[in-house]
């Protein structure tokens, strides 16, 4: 059903994304969005966070989508 309806909800979306633009908030997918690319643009941030956690536990790693695996690579 998702395949069928991508196109008739873009406007939707772009609606969406001007009232949390207007409204100075983020979502969940905005807050990923903005650290992935704080982490992968950024050497300094990055090697700092490598530096800082050498190791990570990941529960349930299946359930990460990959936007958050992405985070934990880099």
């Amino acid at each position: 059903l998702a395949a069928h309806l991508r196109e008739e909800l873009w406007e939707l979306v772009g609606l969406y994304d001007e009232a949390k633009r207007r409204g100075g908030q983020l979502d969940f997918v905005d807050l990923l969005l903005k650290v992935r690319n704080l982490v992968r643009d950024n050497r300094d941030v990055r090697s700092y966070l490598q530096q800082k956690y050498t190791h990570l536990f990941v529960d349930e790693f299946q359930d990460t989508d990959p936007l958050q695996a992405e985070i934990l690579l880099l």
